[in-house]
C-alpha cells in the first residue's frame, strides 16, 4: 500500500460500492431477508501474506477460501455460507472484511452475489 493510502477513505469507498451492488441486487429481486451466498476477493503482494490471511479466515469463519497467483500479486477469494441478509448486515460484514484484510496487508477488492 502506498503512503497516500487512507483506511477511512478506502472503507467509505467500499461501503459506497456495497450500496451500489445491493441496489443492483434489489433490481433483480433481492430484498432484506433474502438468502444469499457472498463471494469475496482480495489482493496481496506476497504469497506468505495471502496464506496467513487465508488461514485467519478459515479459523475465524466458516468461509471457503482459496489463494491463487495472478501475475505480480496473489488473489484470495472465497464465499460465505448462505444466510438471510440485509443491506445493514452486508455493510457491517464489509467493514469487518476490509479491516481484517488490512491486518494482513490484503486489500479487499469487493464482493458479489447471485440474485435468487
Amino acid at each position: 500500500m502506498d503512503d497516500d493510502f487512507s483506511v477511512a477513505d478506502y472503507l467509505r469507498e467500499q461501503l459506497a460500492l456495497t450500496r451500489t451492488t445491493w441496489a443492483r441486487l434489489r433490481e433483480h429481486g433481492v430484498t432484506d431477508g433474502s438468502e444469499l451466498q457472498l463471494d469475496f476477493f482480495y489482493a496481496a503482494a506476497t504469497k506468505a501474506r495471502a496464506a496467513e490471511f487465508k488461514q485467519f479466515l478459515e479459523q475465524e469463519t466458516d468461509y471457503e477460501v482459496r489463494v491463487t497467483a495472478d501475475r505480480d500479486q496473489w488473489i484470495i477469494c472465497g464465499h460465505t455460507q448462505r444466510a438471510s441478509l440485509s443491506l445493514a448486515m452486508v455493510e457491517q460484514w464489509v467493514d469487518w472484511m476490509v479491516t481484517a484484510g488490512l491486518h494482513f496487508e490484503c486489500v479487499f477488492d469487493g464482493w458479489g452475489a447471485e440474485a435468487p
